[in-house]
């Protein structure tokens, strides 16, 4: 069971991914705020890692999706070509859909 501080942490961070998702799923994304999107993200799952350890395999699979999707989104906003940018973007969001699925059964486990 997660501590209410934890569990209030993992919805801010849900939040904030469904927040990048949201941005991302626009027809014109603003790159600059995707990439604050993420950054904000990056630095709320330091502060949860640092917390949590009992969900250690979910934990290090955040952490790698978010570090890749760090990655994807750096290489999305550089596509130069509309068909570069979808073919990125199919990779994107499986992936961003991926860590909100973990946060959902973290906090699952909590109920």
């Amino acid at each position: 069971m997660l501590p209410k501080r934890d569990e209030e942490s993992y919805i801010f961070l849900l939040s904030l991914l469904r927040d990048l998702q949201e941005e991302t799923k626009k027809t014109t994304v603003d790159w600059n705020l995707a990439h604050n999107h993420i950054h904000n993200i990056l630095a709320c799952w330091q502060v949860l890692v640092e917390v949590e350890r009992d969900s250690v395999r979910l934990v290090t699979e955040i952490n790698r999706a978010l570090r890749l999707l760090e990655t994807d989104l750096l290489f999305l906003g550089s596509a130069r070509s509309s068909q570069t940018s979808k073919q990125r973007l199919s990779s994107f969001q499986p992936r961003l859909e991926q860590v909100i699925g973990y946060c959902n059964l973290i906090l699952a486990e909590d109920e």
